[in-house]
């Protein structure tokens, strides 16, 4: 079982050492929570003042003030308050329709933060119980002292046990990973041995 976690200076510490430029491709194989790519937009928005997504945002500049408002209005559903529309108005009118997706996703992982919620996600090879599913959420909660957002996914390739990740930890306690490991141990044991 492995977990794994990097700490946010050292997150900005390595971004800042490999200075991304625009046009870079951006590589996060663990992708947690994100960190990584959030602080390489981070630094490529405070670094360059080129627009990140350039093909949306020149569909989106090709519309009217009004008809972003309009569009992110009904993208916000039925029942949209007033603040909202005042910051749709005031993301619109400072020409940031282009990040509004960036904005959200910002949004919602500061909301998670706050409220002390962690995505999380179970890969498994077949279907569980209800019962299991709570029990797994509550240790979960109570190692974490966090509310789980569960997302349980199906994956029969696996052949058995489980992939649990939540935050930025990955544990991989498939047989397909233990067979890994072992097979790992005997190449290196035999290879000792001549």
């Amino acid at each position: 079982l492995g977990e794994y976690y990097t700490p946010r200076h050292i997150v900005k510490m390595m971004i800042k050492f490999l200075n991304p430029v625009y046009g870079n491709k951006i590589y996060d194989p663990c992708c947690g929570t994100g960190g990584f790519l959030l602080e390489c937009f981070r630094y490529l928005r405070e670094h360059t003042d080129i627009i990140i997504n350039e093909s949306d945002s020149d569909e989106i500049k090709r519309l009217k003030s009004e008809q972003k408002e309009n569009i992110l209005n009904l993208a916000c559903g039925d029942s949209i308050s007033e603040s909202t529309k005042r910051f749709i108005k005031l993301v619109v009118s400072k020409h940031r329709a282009d990040i509004m997706q960036f904005i959200a996703n910002s949004y919602i992982s500061l909301y998670l933060e706050e409220e002390n919620i962690l995505k999380s996600r179970l890969i498994v090879p077949v279907e569980l119980s209800q019962k299991l599913v709570d029990k797994i959420r509550a240790l979960v909660e109570n190692r974490t002292q966090s509310k789980i957002n569960f997302t349980i996914e199906k994956d029969t390739s696996i052949s058995g046990g489980f992939i649990l990740e939540y935050g930025t930890y990955r544990i991989d306690a498939t047989i397909n990973n233990q067979i890994s490991k072992i097979r790992k141990q005997l190449l290196a044991s035999s290879n000792q041995a001549f």
